[in-house]
Order: C-alpha cells, then sequence, then structure tokens
C-alpha cells in the first residue's frame, strides 16, 4: 500500500507548535467534589455546600479569565466495586459506569439551573466514567480498601479552551436607510398605536411623529399603564381627524375603518447609535402606548438595500419583535436582549402633550358613551389571564408529588371555588364559555369567535381556557377532578407543559 506525503511548509510548523504552545500555557483548574454523593445515590443531596462553592470557583475562574470561552468538564471515576441503585426501592444491582453516569448528568442539570450566570460562553462536557483496573470479587475483596477508594472520584476541571470572537468594526453608518414600514387592513379601534425602537432609539416616522399610529376609531381610549389612567378622546387617537397628524387631511368626523400605514427610515445620525447601543446586534422592538393593544392585525415589513428582511405579522404589541445582523441584512437568533430603557418616558410625553391639546379648549368635552368597547373586552380578558396564572401554579406544584394520592390530595386541599368565581363575571359578561370544553374548544360567542377584529381575544383565551378547564365542566359551577376529558387529573397534568 502507497504512503501518503504531506508536506508542511516552515510557517504551517510555526502555526502548529503556536497552537501547542498557546493550548498547553491556556489557565486551567480541577476541582474536587468528592464524598458530595452517598453510596448508591445519585439524585442531588441536600447538603450541596460542596457543589455550590464548586460553582462559586467556576464563577471566579470565568471572571479571571474575561474574554475567553470557558469548558467545564464533568469527571467522575468508579472502582470496579459492585454498586446498588439506591434511588430506587429495592434497590437494583448496577453495572460500573451507571452511577458516575447518573451523577454526571445530575451534576450537569443542577448547573443549568442553579448558575445560569455563568453559562454564558461556557461549555460544559460530561465525559466518559473511567471504570478502574483494580479487579473485585464481592465476598471476597474488601470494598473500602484504599486501591478501591482511590480510584473513586468526582470533580470539575475548568479551563480556557479559546478566545472569544472581538466584536467586528461595524461602520457607523451600516444601518442608514433601513426602512420600517407598519400597516393595518379595515378594522375599528383605538387599540393600535405603537413605538418602535432600535437597540435604545427611538425612530421616527415619515411625518416626524413618534409612533405607528394604526388607531382607526371614534372611541376614547384610557391609558391605566399611565400615572392617573387619562382617558383621551378618539379625535387625540385617530390620526385621520387631523389634530395630531395631517397625512389624511383635517377631516372633523375623522376616518373611521380606513386603512392606516406609517413607515420609518433609520438616518444616519440614529444608525450610529444604533451601532454602538448594539454591540453587533439590532434589536427591533414593537411596544404599545395604551395596555391591551392589537397583536392580530398590524403588518410589519422591513427593507434594507431593495432587498425584504421581514415581511410578517409581529404576533408582538408590547416585547420584542426580531433581532437583526450588525447593520439590519437578515434575522438573527438573540436570547439576551434589554429592553429600551425609555419606554414609559415616550408613554408619558406623548399622552401628557395631547391631553395638554385637550385641555387648551380644542375639543368638547369627552363623551363616556364613546369609550372604545373593544378596549375593555381587551382589558377584561387580559385580567383572566392571572387565574390562569393561579391555576397554573396549582398544576405545577402537583407534578412535584410523586404519588398519586398526594396528587389528589393536594387537588383537593384547594379552594377551586372561589379561584373559578373570580372568573365568571368575565365570561358571562360576554358570553366567552366554550362549548365542549377541551374536546370542541369553541367559543360561545360567535362574533368573537368568527371575526378578524377579536383574533388577539382569541389568543389570551386560549390561554386561559387550556388551563381552565382542566378542572372545569360548565358555566354552572360545575368543576371536579376529573374535568372534561376521560382518565384521572394527575395523569391528564403529567402530560400538560405548564410554563
Amino acid at each position: 500500500m502507497s504512503k501518503k506525503i504531506i508536506r508542511l511548509t516552515e510557517s504551517d510548523l510555526e502555526n502548529i507548535v503556536r497552537r501547542v504552545i498557546t493550548e498547553q500555557n491556556r489557565p486551567s483548574e480541577q476541582i474536587d467534589i468528592a464524598d458530595t454523593f452517598q453510596s448508591g445515590k445519585w439524585k442531588i443531596p441536600e447538603n450541596v455546600k460542596k457543589i455550590d462553592d464548586a460553582i462559586q470557583k467556576i464563577r471566579t475562574f470565568k471572571e479571571k479569565n474575561k474574554g475567553s470561552v470557558i469548558q467545564v468538564e464533568i469527571n467522575s471515576g468508579e472502582s470496579q466495586v459492585t454498586n446498588y441503585d439506591a434511588e430506587v426501592t429495592p434497590k437494583k444491582k448496577v453495572d460500573p459506569g451507571y452511577l458516575s453516569k447518573k451523577r454526571a448528568e445530575t451534576l450537569k442539570n443542577y448547573l443549568e439551573k442553579n448558575a445560569s450566570d455563568i453559562l454564558q460562553d461556557v461549555k460544559i462536557v460530561v465525559n466518559e466514567p473511567v471504570i478502574g483496573s483494580t479487579p473485585y470479587t464481592q465476598g471476597k475483596d474488601n470494598p473500602r480498601d484504599e486501591k478501591y477508594t482511590k480510584e473513586q472520584f468526582s470533580n470539575f476541571t475548568i479551563k480556557v479552551i479559546a478566545e472569544k470572537n472581538p466584536v467586528p468594526i461595524i461602520p457607523p453608518g451600516c444601518v442608514t436607510g433601513l426602512e420600517i414600514k407598519v400597516w393595518v387592513p379595515s378594522h375599528e379601534c383605538n387599540n393600535a398605536e405603537f413605538f418602535l425602537f432600535a437597540n435604545d432609539t427611538l425612530l421616527l416616522n415619515a411625518e416626524g411623529g413618534k409612533t405607528a399610529n394604526l388607531n382607526n376609531s371614534n372611541g376614547n381610549v384610557t391609558y391605566r399603564n399611565i400615572s392617573g389612567e387619562p382617558k383621551l378622546p378618539g379625535q387625540l387617537v385617530n390620526p385621520a381627524y387631523g389634530y395630531i397628524s395631517k397625512k389624511y387631511g383635517s377631516n372633523k368626523d375623522g376616518d373611521i375603518r380606513g386603512t392606516r400605514v406609517d413607515t420609518f427610515t433609520v438616518t444616519n445620525e440614529q444608525s450610529k447609535n444604533i451601532v454602538k447601543q448594539g454591540k453587533g446586534l439590532i434589536n427591533i422592538w414593537f411596544i404599545s402606548v395604551s395596555p391591551n393593544t392589537h397583536k392580530d392585525l398590524p403588518r410589519v415589513k422591513i427593507v434594507k438595500n431593495g432587498e425584504v428582511v421581514y415581511n410578517d405579522k409581529p404576533g408582538v404589541n408590547d416585547g420584542l419583535l426580531l433581532t437583526l445582523d450588525a447593520c439590519g441584512d437578515k434575522v438573527v437568533d438573540n436570547k439576551v436582549v434589554i429592553r429600551p430603557s425609555t419606554v414609559q418616558q415616550e408613554r408619558e410625553s406623548l399622552v401628557s402633550s395631547r391631553l395638554q391639546m385637550y385641555k387648551d379648549g380644542k375639543l368638547p368635552p369627552i363623551d363616556d358613551s364613546k369609550d372604545d368597547s373593544k378596549q375593555m373586552l381587551l382589558d377584561d380578558v387580559a385580567s383572566l389571564l392571572p387565574i390562569a396564572g393561579v391555576l397554573g401554579d396549582i398544576i405545577k406544584k402537583v407534578k412535584t408529588y410523586d404519588d398519586k394520592r398526594e396528587k389528589l390530595d393536594y387537588i383537593k386541599s384547594i379552594n377551586l371555588e372561589d379561584i373559578y368565581s373570580s372568573a365568571f363575571p368575565i365570561l358571562q359578561k360576554y358570553d366567552l364559555w366554550r362549548n365542549g370544553g377541551l374536546r370542541k374548544n369553541k367559543i360561545r360567542n360567535k362574533t368573537i369567535r368568527n371575526s378578524d377584529m377579536y383574533g388577539d381575544v382569541r389568543i389570551d383565551l386560549k390561554k386561559f381556557f387550556d388551563v381552565f378547564d382542566i378542572f372545569f365542566k360548565t358555566e354552572d359551577n360545575d368543576y371536579n377532578d376529573e374535568g372534561l376529558s376521560h382518565g384521572p387529573i394527575y395523569r391528564r397534568i403529567e402530560d400538560l407543559n405548564i410554563s
């Protein structure tokens, strides 16, 4: 068989040597956590001081090596002494390596749950257990002999494995010209006005306004997220009346049910701030001015240099819309985001300026009969979600019990009547009961069930009923631990993903 010859240049050899020397000189540390687990045990013990001390050492190591990628290796070793799994009843004999693997996975889960602050730029590796070479015969050899105990160990090895990629140098004007168009088809409500932020920079629309104003009703809006909960008439909320914008003319009767659109284009000056704030990313925020606004009708289209970057319904009415790369050329994943710092300040300022217009006497007194009915519905449905949250907490608690009798006893100890009764007034007010509950999943109120105007209401109602119906049967206070579907409640709860 012919041999393959690889020829290395002098430069290749220099790079290899440099890489080896670099890796040899990278900091590392070993943290012993022996004796953490009792014989046959692999679940996290009650006394976790040794593990928590190890986590603190990892945290200190990471702080000392900022700018580096850290690897945490979970290592374990066993002798050939016969082992038993004591976490089950009766305990069972297990093969060498079984307990070590269980303990390592348990430690990994504990790190992920209790040390999330140190896991960014940290790679966790669970190494295969090392099985000792010393033979052991049960009933003949002493399992506590030093030759066996020295082969039993648990530790963390922490080390620098690479340097973090430096944040790329981004031209400060590279976001200039990024265009965001926000629009809505015909509807009729005044619950659709939004700020757009790129990182911590508030964007301005083509008319110089601070919002994407999609309102098109004559109803009043109450701002329950503003101090004093002020109310504004439709004329100072819907831009088509001409008081807060001349974009749609100065029609004293407004333009009811019309389509709405606003376009935002990033200026060169804004681009500099956005790049500086983003550290390589652009977070686009879609944040409502009034509470409980539309989240199903608005459309957003983002264009950069003629290329469409995003074109969809955001499904968000107060939060992160998406994250773009440093120059806004494509959508990227980003789990670490910081909400814009001036949101509430901008809300207060906007509403305050409109209140001043009202106080200046340019409009007739507010007619309470024109309170926006959609806003009241959105507010009422939003008040159901905390009730679902309470029931969700009950379900999560049930899932902590291992025994089905304990699960049922806990459920019976809860005062479900008070919890459910608190939801009935809203359900009765709008006839929101679900026909057939879990099986049919249809809201009885046909208008809310079928109209495009109520998609956002249906989103929140589904979140509510998915939990509410676990115990509930009919609107006649008929609820029990069997609910609407077949099978015991404790079994259905185990299948739920309540987060």
